[in-house]
């Protein structure tokens, strides 16, 4: 990112092992789990407005996989398993037909070359 007007990039706080002062908490695995959340009323009204929206879209574009019966997931599930059974059904019809038109053509196996 440069600062307009000038060619040196802009100075950013992105070092992996260094961490300014207040922001170890931010730190990845074991080294942020040591230090606390500062006690700032900002920052955790921020940090909780970003845990609801990501709350937000979690709920709305990820499925139940064990949905309540009534609802619109189970009857779309128990739909997408009807539909995924009837094509297995019609593949292992086409399956057997196929072998049968090869054993009267006496080649017997798809397999047999």
């Amino acid at each position: 990112m440069l600062l307009p007007g000038t060619t040196a990039p802009a100075p950013v706080q992105q070092h992996p092992l260094h961490y300014p002062h207040g922001t170890l908490f931010m730190a990845p695995g074991p080294a942020g789990q040591t230090v606390g959340i500062p006690d700032s009323p900002p920052l955790k009204a921020l940090m909780v407005k970003e845990f609801r929206n990501y709350m937000a879209v979690h709920e709305r574009y990820n499925l139940d996989f064990k949905p309540a019966s009534d609802t619109w997931q189970a009857r779309a599930l128990r739909l997408g398993v009807r539909q995924m059974q009837r094509r297995a059904k019609e593949e292992d019809i086409i399956d057997r037909r196929a072998a049968r038109q090869l054993k009267k053509c006496g080649q017997g196996s798809v397999w047999n070359v």
